[in-house]
């Protein structure tokens, strides 16, 4: 997701909008595949520079579009995996 981190304050989307596309974008360009986990919260939080609440908001709304999956950990150390979905790569959120 790198140099595409850009907050664009003149657009009409929320930032966690902005994120959720990004994200987006990255599983389009085939960076995560069907399966692979993508970073945690704090991860994405970190090289984003957005919010927490603003991260868990995005991958919230990539959830409820159908194009992540979450999978909860069993080992108390990993948090949260988020999956993207077989056959997504054409959404737009």
């Amino acid at each position: 997701m790198g140099e595409a981190n850009v907050i664009n304050s003149s657009s009409s989307l929320t930032l966690y909008e902005q994120l959720a596309n990004q994200i987006l974008d990255s599983i389009n360009h085939e960076q995560y595949l069907p399966g692979d986990q993508l970073p945690t919260e704090m991860e994405l939080q970190q090289s984003t520079g957005y919010s927490r609440s603003t991260v868990r908001h995005a991958l919230r709304l990539l959830v409820n579009k159908g194009i992540l999956v979450k999978i909860h950990g069993k080992v108390p150390s990993s948090k949260r995996v988020w999956v993207p979905k077989p056959g997504v790569h054409n959404f737009s959120v």
